[in-house]
Order: structure tokens, then sequence, then C-alpha cells
């Protein structure tokens, strides 16, 4: 993914993935973290009928998933993460 829409020259706060991944606590023998988004009717849209899958979900390698490099971006500018940026929060990865 690219940071160029989401960083536009600006600070963005962000919490690593890393952090998310210790306290869920994954078992030692887990290989992989899984992400779904929400679906909540009043907070956020759904997309049109086959238009694709959801909850969209998706999957990380552990390794992958806690590299300083992976990260959960929460705001930019001090503010909130706004809606064309992937309000309220956008998985980062390299």
């Amino acid at each position: 993914m690219s940071l160029d829409g989401l960083v536009d020259g600006g600070a963005v706060e962000r919490l690593p993935l890393a952090a998310l991944a210790d306290l869920a606590r994954p078992p030692g023998a887990a290989k992989y973290l899984q992400m779904t988004t929400f679906e909540n009717p009043r907070g956020g849209a759904r997309p049109a009928p086959g238009w694709c899958p959801w909850p969209h979900v998706e999957g990380l390698a552990i390794a992958e998933a806690t590299t300083e490099l992976t990260f959960v971006a929460t705001g930019r500018y001090g503010g909130s993460l706004p809606r064309q940026n992937g309000a309220p929060l956008r998985l980062a990865v390299p």
C-alpha cells in the first residue's frame, strides 16, 4: 500500500501493529494475524451488493505484522484520520 495519499507530507499518528499483537497474546504456534473490517449499519456504509465480499478479511504473517514498519494509522495533523484516508483506522504495511 502506498502511503502517499495518507501522509501528504504531514505527521501521521500511528500505533505499531506489534503493540496490538502483544495485547492479543497470540499463542506461540500462531503463524498469522487476521484482521476483519467492522460492520456497523449506523456508523459505516456497506459496499454495494456483489461489489466485494463483506466483511473484508486480511491476513499477515506474524513476522510481517510485528515489524517496526507495520502500523495502524490513527490520525494525522493532530486530528482524526479523514474518511478518504480510511477512518477511523488504516493498516499500513510496507
